[in-house]
């Protein structure tokens, strides 16, 4: 049988010489690490207002953790694996009911994907545990894919009828960053957890009857709840039915694409979320009505008049303008979790033209966002001026994301972008 295991070595080799070669991240500095492990562990489940989880503003330490481990901290992958068990707990699990809530799902997601990439921690999981990871991510999946697909949002007649998975209408998958980037992203988390041919089969093949009997039956109550109907969105007006579900993810596309191109679906996001041309605030820095507008420091803003501005510094909505740091940073977070899924599975293309373009405009927004978090912003949206402004506050993960991305994610872009 010594044939059988020279052959058996012959085609292990020939899998690791065409695999996806793993980007070396910089390594995650140990107090930022520290950092994270400190906060509580986090837990989602259905709550109203858009946000289905506890502490949603503190969950980028789950993206500290994941690449952490992911860059080869075996100190991270205990409080890793802690908090990933946390959420396989039915009532704690993610909602999978995508539209606006789903940025903050993002970076539990992203960590599993990392995870799934990360044998150390992999190699920990159970096969319930990593079945329930399965179906939340499928959850997940599907969540993305009512809520983003040509079929129910290709015209106005069709966009009336469309919701999210509990009823909710309170999203569009044209709006602004903070609700595209969660949503969407959930397309890239599926298509890079799972492989684009069998996330876009299970999609083309999608039973949600049957669906829901296996989230019943893995205790995952969440999403059992959401996706059955038993908790409709308290401003609902109507629920899809078991078929329209079944119709609107077979065939999936959005904008005639499908999961077989996930870096395309990302470099549409990653430039539409920083299309903005720099400035100090809405009026050429006069911002309205004391808002929409940076607090001090506008005459050294850096990089004014260059494009790569987070666009909800100068965008609209239903009051008119808006220009809110906290809205451009529910674009950032969730952008910076859909490239980490990509790079950690190996389906990012540092070679596409298309990124270095969009790699410049965020090295530009991401400057300026930290500047005006640095100098302190005054937010002007529905149709109101804050009176203080948002700087670093220590209720939300402005200064660990800031960390985590000029300490880690930044030097292994520059790295690998040539």
């Amino acid at each position: 049988m010594k044939h059988v295991s020279i052959l058996a070595s012959l085609v292990l080799a020939a899998t690791a010489a065409f695999a996806a070669p793993q980007v070396v991240f910089k390594p995650v500095p140990a107090a930022l690490l520290a950092q994270a492990n400190s906060e509580k562990i986090l837990v989602y489940g259905p709550q109203y207002g858009g946000t289905y989880m506890q502490g949603q503003w503190k969950a980028g330490k789950i993206l500290v953790q994941a690449l952490a481990s992911y860059a080869g901290n075996r100190d991270a992958d205990k409080p890793l694996l802690a908090q990933l068990r946390a959420v396989l707990k039915g009532d704690a699990a993610i909602c999978g009911n995508g539209g606006y809530s789903a940025q903050h799902e993002r970076m539990y997601t992203t960590a599993v994907v990392m995870a799934k990439n990360t044998p150390e921690v992999w190699s920990q999981l159970t096969d319930k545990e990593k079945h329930k990871l399965d179906l939340l991510m499928k959850a997940s999946l599907i969540g993305a894919a009512v809520t983003t697909n040509d079929k129910m949002f290709s015209d106005k007649k069709a966009r009336k009828t469309a919701t999210c998975m509990d009823g909710d209408t309170n999203f569009y998958r044209d709006w602004n960053p903070n609700h595209r980037e969660g949503a969407i992203g959930g397309l890239i988390a599926g298509a890079c957890y799972f492989g684009p041919a069998e996330a876009q089969k299970f999609l083309d093949t999608y039973d949600h009857e049957k669906f829901c009997e296996e989230l019943k039956a893995a205790d995952l109550e969440n999403p059992y709840k959401i996706f059955s109907g038993q908790l409709p969105h308290k401003k609902s007006k109507g629920l899809l039915t078991p078929d329209e579900i079944n119709n609107a993810v077979h065939g999936f596309t959005y904008y005639n694409m499908t999961l077989a191109d996930a870096m395309k679906i990302y470099l549409s996001l990653v430039t539409n979320t920083y299309s903005g041309t720099v400035a100090a605030g809405l009026n050429d820095g006069e911002g309205i009505d004391g808002g929409g507008k940076i607090a001090a420091g506008a005459d050294e803003l850096p990089n004014k008049g260059k494009k790569g501005m987070l666009k909800e510094f100068a965008s609209i909505d239903e009051g008119g303008k808006r220009s809110c740091v906290k809205y451009c940073y529910g674009g950032f977070r969730p952008d910076m979790a859909n490239l980490l899924t990509l790079v950690t599975s190996g389906k990012f293309e540092f070679d596409n033209p298309e990124w270095k373009e969009a790699f410049a405009l965020m090295k530009v927004g991401n400057e300026d966002l930290f500047y005006k978090l640095d100098k302190g912003y005054i937010c002007y949206s529905h149709g109101k001026a804050e009176t203080a402004p948002i700087t670093y506050d220590p209720k939300r993960d402005f200064a660990m994301m800031r960390d985590l991305w000029l300490q880690t994610i930044l030097p292994t872009l520059e790295a690998n972008t040539k």
